[in-house]
């Protein structure tokens, strides 16, 4: 893999730390990110801070010119518009709430990410390292905390039980797609990655973390696309290989069984007698009906930012919601809860971003399908993550997808400027 050398800036000589140093400065936080991300909170947070403030003096200092493609334009728009409309969303009703505020700005954030990564040549063997370790790290925490400290719902170094499973999952999947990456050591690379995937689904089924597992067969229905030629049997193969690792996961872990047997029941429950049989199942769908019925009430700009709590309290009141949800601050289901509060504006503010993220990773396909389809499986695993949760409000989890998806937007799109295969 060729490195691009900058040239020195003679008349600042003080300013960042230039030439071939660079790419690797920016390399390893790159690896920093997803290696901490649920492994070691504070190492994660302060490598991400570190990657903003890295990328803004590169840009202020550097000035790099961006020639961005269509797709990357979009995705451009999407980044500011979903802040720029709960800002005024906010504004507009008259009930700023820099917490509100905190999970859309983080796409402001990552703009200069993408913008300094398309201008250096990052070595991608950072990224792929990230993956290998951090899903390694976070399978082992779980079989650790599950297994030797008798914590009935492992969650690793991370803030949230849920983020922990997820990106334990995610990472695992992640690091198949290096596979392809490597054409002279495929071979030992598969066996690492193939360890890693194995450990990365062990720390989400010691998570306990559903939203994980009903994401699993869409994402290997995708990874079939590393392949020269993704057919359909290939993709259906994969789906039994999803089966038989469930059904492998059911039978050796109580956890797991604790946690599907309690479903069946809790749906026949609550559509037969509307009644809240356990605490996970039928408080979902209490909240999304919930969810439902302020949508109904507000369906083009929402109830507002930030006012999910309040409305679902009013229709407590108004014996038209479970008491038993007092406490749920959102709906746990990133749609519903968008629609609730943002309306169908607020809704597209959201899934823009996720569609034009897709768009720009397919755009990448003939070029650099590897790091373009881990692309995909980041940005379906979280819309799926998101269909049990509301993901982005998680701090480990919205810090994890807007600063790894900057990062393979910004590494994709420089490796296919310059032909990199590694």
């Amino acid at each position: 893999m060729t490195t691009e050398l900058l040239q020195i800036n003679r008349d600042k000589p003080n300013t960042i730390v230039e030439t071939a140093y660079l790419p690797h400065i920016f390399g390893i936080l790159c690896f920093a990110v997803p290696f901490f991300s649920i492994n070691y909170s504070t190492g994660f947070y302060y490598s991400a801070l570190l990657l903003l403030v890295v990328s803004l003096i590169y840009i202020i200092v550097r000035r790099p010119t961006a020639i961005l493609s269509t797709q990357e334009k979009w995705l451009m728009i999407a980044l500011v518009a979903y802040p720029l409309w709960a800002a005024t969303d906010m504004l507009v009703r008259n009930n700023w709430d820099w917490n509100e505020f905190k999970e859309p700005s983080r796409f402001l954030l990552v703009i200069p990410v993408i913008l300094s990564l398309r201008a250096i040549q990052v070595p991608t063997n950072y990224l792929y390292l990230g993956f290998f370790l951090g899903a390694i790290w976070a399978g082992s925490q779980g079989l650790y905390q599950g297994q030797y400290l008798g914590i009935y719902r492992a969650n690793g170094g991370a803030s949230h039980i849920t983020a922990f499973g997820n990106i334990s999952l995610m990472l695992g999947l992640l690091s198949i797609t290096a596979i392809n990456a490597y054409e002279t050591y495929r071979k030992p690379i598969a066996v690492v990655a193939i360890i890693a995937l194995a450990l990365g689904l062990l720390g989400s089924a010691a998570s306990g973390s559903k939203g994980g597992w009903l994401a699993l067969p869409f994402l290997f229905w995708v990874i079939i696309d590393l392949s020269d030629r993704p057919t359909y049997t290939k993709r259906f193969v994969s789906l039994t290989i999803v089966l038989c690792i469930a059904i492998s996961a059911y039978l050796i872990s109580p956890l797991v069984q604790t946690r599907i047997d309690a479903v069946i029941p809790a749906l026949m429950e609550y559509f037969n007698f509307g009644d809240l049989k356990d605490g996970s199942v039928g408080p979902r769908l209490e909240m999304w009906k919930v969810s439902l019925e302020i949508f109904t009430q507000h369906p083009i700009f929402g109830s507002g930012v930030g006012s999910y709590y309040n409305e679902k309290l009013r229709l407590i009141d108004a014996e038209l919601a479970d008491p038993r949800i007092f406490g749920y601050i959102q709906s746990h289901n990133q749609l519903l809860h968008s629609l609730a509060e943002g309306g169908v504006l607020g809704m597209v503010c959201v899934y823009s971003i996720y569609a034009t993220l897709i768009a720009v990773f397919r755009s990448h396909y003939q070029n650099h399908k590897p790091l373009a389809v881990a692309g995909i499986i980041l940005t379906i695993g979280f819309i799926d993550f998101g269909m049990a949760d509301g993901i982005w409000s998680i701090n480990n989890a919205g810090t994890f997808f807007a600063f790894v998806s900057a990062i393979l937007v910004g590494v994709t799109a420089r490796s296919h400027e310059n032909g990199i295969t590694c």
